[in-house]
C-alpha cells in the first residue's frame, strides 16, 4: 500500500509582547500552559513543533512564536540577536499566521493592523546569505496566506481587577469589536482563547487546520 508522504507546515504567530502568545503556542503543542511569571522573553523567535494527522497525512507543524515589535529593549540584553531578523525568519514562508491580541489590552487591538501592515506590505525577506531584506508584499511570495485572527486571556474580560486597571476610559475587548477587526483585516476567522482555562485552544486547532487543508 502507497504512503502519504508527510507534510511540514509553518505557522507565524504574531502579536505585541506580553499577550499570552507563547502561552497559546505551549498550549496548542500539548505543554500545559505552564507559570510563565519567570520568562524573559530574548527577542528571539522559538519554534516548538508537534506532529497530527491532516486528512490521511502525517503532517508536522511549526509554530514559530515571535517576539513582539517592541523589540528595542532587547538591545541592552546579552547576545543581542536583530530581532527584525528573526521576525523575517518567521514570516518568510509561512503557511498560516495567527494574529493574536489580548483581550485584556485594548491598545494590542488597536496594533493588530499595524501588524498586518508589516505582513502584507512591508513584509520581511532573507535573502540566500541571511541578510534582511524587506519586500513590498507577502503575498507575491504565499499568495492567499491565511490569517486567523486571536484574543487572548478572555478569562480576563470580566475579570473586577483587569477592569479596574483598565479605568474608566478603556474596557475589555467584546467579541464584536474582534470580529469586525477580523472582517478589516481579511482574517479567515475571528477567535478567542484562554490559555490559562484551555477554553477555546481546540477551536484555533481546527481553525488551522482548516487553514492548512
Amino acid at each position: 500500500m502507497e504512503t502519504t508522504p508527510a507534510r511540514r507546515y509553518k505557522c507565524a504567530v504574531v502579536g505585541n509582547g506580553a499577550i499570552g502568545k507563547t502561552c497559546l503556542v505551549k498550549a496548542m503543542t500539548g505543554n500545559a500552559a505552564a507559570n510563565l511569571r519567570e520568562y524573559m522573553p530574548t527577542g528571539r523567535c522559538e519554534v516548538h513543533t508537534t506532529t497530527i494527522t491532516i486528512g490521511e497525512t502525517q503532517s508536522t507543524i511549526e509554530f514559530w512564536d515571535t517576539p513582539g515589535l517592541e523589540y528595542e529593549h532587547f538591545k541592552g540584553l546579552p547576545n543581542y540577536i536583530d530581532v527584525e531578523e528573526e521576525l523575517a525568519k518567521a514570516y518568510v514562508l509561512a503557511d498560516v499566521v495567527i494574529l493574536c491580541f489580548s483581550i485584556a489590552d485594548p491598545q494590542s487591538l488597536r496594533d493588530v493592523k499595524d501588524k498586518v501592515l508589516l505582513l502584507n506590505i512591508d513584509t520581511l525577506k532573507l535573502d540566500l546569505q541571511g541578510t534582511v531584506q524587506w519586500c513590498s508584499d507577502l503575498q507575491r511570495h504565499r499568495p492567499g496566506t491565511p490569517i486567523v485572527l486571536v484574543g487572548t486571556k478572555m478569562h480576563l474580560r470580566d475579570n473586577p481587577r483587569m477592569r479596574e486597571e483598565l479605568g474608566i476610559s478603556q474596557v475589555p475587548t467584546n467579541f464584536e469589536e474582534g470580529r469586525k477587526m477580523a472582517q478589516d483585516v481579511g482574517a479567515v476567522v475571528y477567535l478567542e482563547c484562554s490559555a490559562k482555562t484551555g477554553e477555546g485552544v481546540t477551536d484555533i486547532w481546527d481553525a488551522v487546520v482548516r487553514a492548512l487543508g
